[in-house]
């Protein structure tokens, strides 16, 4: 019988396995997790009281539930040569055009913020950082819509919002459709009006070997010409991804 490979950091391993889980499954109590991963309560509980130290988990008070907050995508050997040409991308669209690019993959009902790239002469910084995860089912900005309309996820029952005027505002089902539907035939999304952060953002989806695989966004900061540059970017945008 071929005996398993031992591992040089078996604690490092435990860790990472318990924060895969959390990123898959979602939150899981203390006992699910215990039971899952074949390991006593408290080493497992050793490994999450680390992943909270260093800001990779969280625990809910009240549901006593643990939930990942950073994401784990494994990426094999198609994956890495995407990843290369995106960050390729990203480099030269943060160049061009004096915006934060961001590169988000679908996981679940979200996605996940995975690579960026600043400006060098950006004055005021853009909040999302790597692992940063945009839901699915609340507001309609620019990524969500790509991705929900790409990945043709259902929006029954959903409870959609923009902002709009500062404010959250909801939108009806067959406006969402709508939008969505939209996106899809155009290929492209803006936000609606700049989040409380100051920003908004351009997205496009991008396919590759025949299936989506992901949205890049630009994500620009307000500015008094914002308005007249938004044919330019979006046409540099358009024309960046058709390199993928």
């Amino acid at each position: 019988m071929k005996q398993k490979k031992k591992s040089p950091a078996p604690a490092l391993e435990k860790g990472m396995q318990v924060l895969e889980r959390l990123s898959k499954n979602g939150p899981q109590n203390l006992e699910l997790l215990s039971k899952n991963l074949g390991e006593p309560k408290a080493s497992v509980l050793r490994y999450l009281d680390t992943l909270i130290s260093l800001g990779m988990a969280d625990r809910d008070p009240i549901s006593k539930e643990y939930s990942a907050k950073v994401s784990i995508t494994r990426i094999d050997s198609a994956g890495k040569e995407l990843s290369i040409k995106i960050q390729d991308l990203l480099d030269s669209l943060a160049e061009k055009t004096c915006r934060t690019a961001e590169w988000y993959l679908p996981n679940h009902d979200k996605m996940i913020l995975v690579q960026r790239t600043e400006p060098d002469d950006a004055v005021i910084h853009v909040k999302a950082k790597v692992g940063f995860e945009r839901p699915l089912d609340g507001e309609l900005e620019a990524v969500a819509r790509i991705a929900i309309s790409n990945l043709r996820l259902s929006t029954a029952g959903k409870k959609y919002w923009v902002y709009r005027s500062g404010e959250r505002k909801r939108i009806s089902e067959s406006l969402s459709g709508k939008m969505l539907e939209y996106d899809r035939e155009n290929g492209f999304a803006m936000d609606v009006e700049y989040n409380p952060n100051g920003v908004r953002r351009y997205a496009v989806p991008v396919f590759y070997e025949g299936k989506f695989a992901g949205v890049v966004a630009l994500a620009e900061n307000f500015r008094p010409d914002a308005d007249r540059q938004i044919p330019r970017i979006s046409k540099m945008l358009k024309e960046a991804i058709k390199e993928i």
